[in-house]
């Protein structure tokens, strides 16, 4: 089970880099946490608020390709060497800032 802070992870115009957990300010307003402030090129930050949903598409991947090498049914596979694919593909999409 992975650890880090859960996605999906979005980058704000000043480059920090927010998750989905919310929380209440001192005004009583709801926030978003942060998972990274630091002064990094957008690129950067495109890439590291894409990391959630590159680990969760590696995983979909690597789980379509031994289901496929094993000669799985398809009736028995979580998703398919395609959906895998297509997953992946947005996943780097929005590592680029395509999404």
């Amino acid at each position: 089970m992975s650890k880090h802070t859960p996605g999906p992870w979005e980058v704000e115009s000043d480059g920090s880099i927010l998750c989905q957990d919310k929380y209440e300010d001192p005004m009583g307003q709801m926030r978003r946490k942060h998972v990274a402030r630091a002064y990094i090129r957008k690129s950067d930050a495109l890439l590291i608020a894409a990391a959630p949903d590159l680990y969760y598409a590696l995983t979909v991947l690597l789980q379509a390709i031994r289901d496929e090498l094993a000669g799985e049914a398809m009736s028995k596979r979580i998703v398919t060497l395609d959906e895998a694919i297509e997953l992946s593909e947005s996943a780097i999409a929005k590592a680029e800032g395509d999404d």
